[in-house]
C-alpha cells in the first residue's frame, strides 16, 4: 500500500540525501556519471553540496506551500516529493518540483508516475500557473514520465569539452 507523509528533516535526512545524491549522478553531465556510482556518492555527500542540500530544503519549509514528503510503499520509505512555489512580480505563480526520485529499490512500479500526478494536481490547488522541473539530457526515465505526463522541453543547455580528457 502505497502512502505518503510530511518529511521529518532530522530522522528522514540520510534517505532524502541518499536520493539527492541519486538524483544528481542520474541527471549529471558527463563529467558527474564518467565515475563509479560509490565514488560519486562518497564524494557528494563530503561535499558542500550535501550542507547546499539541506539548507535549500530547510528554506524552502518556510514557505507553507512547500511539498515536502516521504512516499513509503507498505511502511518503507520508497521516495521524496519537493515542490516549491515562487509568485512572480508580473503577476504569475511558478510550481517547480524540485526533486521527484524513487529509491532503486522501488522502481518501476509507478510510483514516480502517481508522484508527478499528485505533484501537477497540488501546484493547481496552489493556484500555480505552471510547473517547472529539470532533468539531465541522457535521463530517459525521467524525460520519459515527464513527456507522457504532457511536459514539454521549453528550454536548452549546451557545454563544450575543453580537452579530450574531459571526456570518456
Amino acid at each position: 500500500m502505497l502512502s505518503q507523509r510530511p518529511i521529518d528533516l532530522r530522522n528522514d535526512e540520510p534517505f532524502l540525501l541518499d536520493l539527492a545524491c541519486q538524483a544528481s549522478f542520474d541527471s549529471g553531465d558527463l563529467w558527474t556519471r564518467s565515475r563509479p556510482y560509490k565514488a560519486y556518492r562518497d564524494q557528494w555527500l563530503a561535499s558542500p553540496l550535501r550542507q547546499a542540500y539541506v539548507r535549500d530544503l530547510q528554506n524552502s519549509l518556510e514557505d507553507a506551500r512547500t511539498v515536502a514528503e516521504v512516499w513509503q510503499e507498505d511502511g518503507q520509505p520508497a521516495g521524496f516529493l519537493w515542490l516549491c512555489f515562487t509568485d512572480s512580480p508580473f503577476g504569475f505563480t511558478s510550481a517547480a518540483l524540485r526533486q521527484l526520485t524513487v529509491a532503486m529499490t522501488h522502481q518501476r512500479r509507478g510510483i514516480g508516475t502517481l508522484m508527478l500526478k499528485s505533484a501537477v494536481e497540488r501546484s493547481r490547488q496552489q493556484g500555480a500557473d505552471f510547473i517547472r522541473v529539470e532533468t539531465g539530457i541522457d535521463d530517459e526515465a525521467s524525460q520519459t514520465i515527464y513527456g507522457r505526463e504532457g511536459f514539454r522541453v521549453v528550454r536548452l543547455a549546451f557545454e563544450l569539452a575543453l580537452s579530450e580528457a574531459d571526456v570518456q
